[in-house]
């Protein structure tokens, strides 16, 4: 597991392994403004600028870092001994990681480079699943014609293009499993897919299969969610809705139908089990949608307490932001992250418990 430089300033609590682990609890009833004080607190050694090193992290983290942190993330160092620059610009120009590009040029237009599952090649370096990264850089609702530089394997030499060209190859692979020894996940290109095309749009794969928006949330409401899915089912949740809210989004208030209300409710069930299963110290529960039950160790804390916090902060509505079981729920990640044990806890967890507090900042402050 790749050691985070982003975390270095969290406070390392001196209680030993041996001992039980002692959680920081939220506030009984804490108010919007105490919540967003918590916050910062927490968030505010990376407010103004942070600095990762590529010898510390690859592309995988570095992306995670991009959805929590946006433009206020940098890198440096590696193979490559980069100078400083904006992460975002560092991917988007040709980064590399162990030799590799982190995009690649394809027949259908630019995709991320995807690790083998198989022979455990890339892990942590490259994308987990299919099109992880345009799904987490579609939050950034990049323009597509922003230039995106991607490596062609047959000409062996760097090509330039732009984001639309990432988006139209998500549609070429949709359905499409270059590893079919997997469970293959959609929610990813439903992610993005849903950030970028009309909500009634259909298009061909590059195997001549036609699919749509609903048709993928369709597949994603039939595999459902246990504890095998990836993260407990938190980023399906939040791809689907995102989906529903692009449907919204054209058809304004007509009432949903089909897929799209079986999606509706299928995430409305789970913020209920989210607040259910809630934990009596306000954080969520190390079981997600499961059961109530404390996490065991810091790791599993802050991913199953940041992971549920995210999707939960896609999906809520402006007028549920602040019951008071939501703001015991933000303050609870955000005194994890303030407290924790950053040696334990693994990037991707890290970044999106970040991400979810950023995320709740900023809609609580555009509602006002």
């Amino acid at each position: 597991m790749f050691r985070i430089a982003f975390f270095a300033w969290i406070f390392v609590l001196s209680t030993s392994y041996a001992k039980a682990i002692h959680f920081p609890p939220a506030a009984k009833n804490p108010s919007a403004e105490d919540v967003l004080e918590t916050i910062e607190l927490a968030l505010s050694p990376v407010r103004a600028k942070h600095t990762v090193h590529l010898d510390e992290m690859g592309a995988w983290a570095v992306v995670h870092g991009i959805l929590a942190l946006e433009n206020d993330i940098y890198v440096t160092g590696g193979p490559l001994k980069e100078k400083e620059k904006r992460a975002l610009q560092w991917l988007s120009e040709g980064g590399t990681c162990g030799g590799y590009a982190t995009f690649k040029k394809t027949a259908s237009g630019i995709r991320g480079q995807c690790c083998d599952p198989k022979k455990r090649l890339f892990i942590e370096v490259f994308e987990g699943h299919p099109a992880q990264f345009f799904g987490y850089l579609s939050d950034l609702e990049l323009d597509t014609s922003t230039p995106w530089s991607s490596w062609d394997a047959k000409s062996k030499k760097w090509v330039e293009g732009t984001f639309g060209d990432i988006v139209e190859d998500a549609k070429a692979q949709t359905g499409i499993n270059v590893h079919p020894d997997y469970i293959y996940e959609m929610t990813w290109l439903l992610w993005g897919l849903s950030r970028y095309i009309d909500a009634d749009e259909t298009w061909k794969n590059s195997l001549g299969q036609s699919y749509s928006l609903e048709k993928i949330l369709a597949i994603e409401l039939k595999q459902g969610i246990n504890k095998k899915t990836s993260c407990a089912g938190t980023h399906r949740l939040y791809a689907m809705d995102v989906a529903v809210k692009n449907y919204q989004a054209k058809h304004g208030t007509l009432p949903l139908k089909g897929t799209f209300q079986k999606a509706e409710q299928y995430v409305k069930t789970h913020i209920a089990l989210a607040k259910q299963f809630q934990n009596r110290d306000g954080s969520f529960s190390g079981d997600v949608f499961f059961s109530s039950r404390m996490a065991k160790t810091w790791s599993e804390r802050v991913a199953s307490n940041g992971h549920v916090l995210e999707f939960l902060m896609q999906a809520l509505p402006d007028e549920r932001l602040t019951e008071p079981w939501v703001l015991r729920g933000v303050q609870s990640v955000a005194l994890d992250i303030y407290h924790g044990e950053s040696d334990e806890v693994g990037d991707g967890a890290l970044f999106h418990a970040t991400h979810a507090l950023r995320l709740f900042e900023k809609r609580i402050r555009e509602s006002k």
